[in-house]
């Protein structure tokens, strides 16, 4: 996110919200430094309350320059997905193992079970 939005949310399934990120050594155009430009969490927070208020899911990718999400934007959701075919899946909420790393678990459900 580079500035505030307003959006319509009609017809969107899903949001994923991130700050810039420029790679070590990234050089603009004009050959001189690249920059990530500063997204502010107020703009986050602000986009995931559009999203709450339509029920859009909504997922905090990442602040500028992969920074720290601060605690009140570690925001996973997904969007409820029903596959076509003979099973249907299941996506749990992330879990957070020993070493700190946050993934989520995917699980194929059977027809007994669906």
């Amino acid at each position: 996110m580079l500035e505030p939005v307003q959006v319509n949310l009609d017809g969107i399934g899903w949001v994923i919200c991130g700050g810039e990120t420029v790679k070590s050594g990234q050089k603009n155009d004009d050959g001189t430094p690249a920059i990530a430009r500063f997204m502010d969490p107020d703009w986050a927070r602000d986009l995931r309350y559009q999203c709450s208020a339509a029920g859009v899911p909504f997922f905090m990718k990442q602040m500028t320059n992969k920074a720290s999400i601060l605690d009140d934007l570690v925001i996973r959701e997904f969007p409820a997905w029903e596959p076509r075919g003979h099973c249907r899946y299941e996506l749990t909420p992330p879990t957070t193992s020993a070493s700190g790393v946050s993934t989520p678990t995917l699980r194929v459900l059977r027809r007994s079970e669906a």
